[in-house]
């Protein structure tokens, strides 16, 4: 395991994280995002989350990060900009495993 997991009030937002910088170099954002769970969210300019992503079974990796809603060329949408120091990889979290069905 390596980092600490957020407290579960914090929102969790699927992220894909092979989709990162596309504004540019030194862009760590991610752009690929559950756009389902913005909407549950009511994403907001400035709000924190923890976007995560499956790693190996039973487990995730993901960091807290701001949500921000920009256009970048022919992309409008939301990216989330990582926090630096708030990387977790680790056991994936009991209301992940419930709201998959697992």
């Amino acid at each position: 395991m390596e980092g600490q997991l957020p407290s579960p009030s914090i929102p969790f937002l699927e992220g894909d994280f092979n989709a990162r910088a596309w504004a540019g170099s030194g862009d760590a954002s991610i752009y690929v995002l559950d756009r389902s769970m913005l909407e549950r969210i009511s994403a907001k300019n400035g709000m924190i989350a923890f976007v995560w992503a499956d790693d190996d079974p039973g487990q995730i990796f993901g960091q807290l990060a701001t949500l921000e809603h920009l256009t970048v060329g022919a992309f409008t949408g939301w990216r989330a900009k990582p926090l630096p120091g708030t990387f977790y990889r680790g056991p994936k979290p009991l209301h992940l495993l419930a709201a998959a069905g697992t």
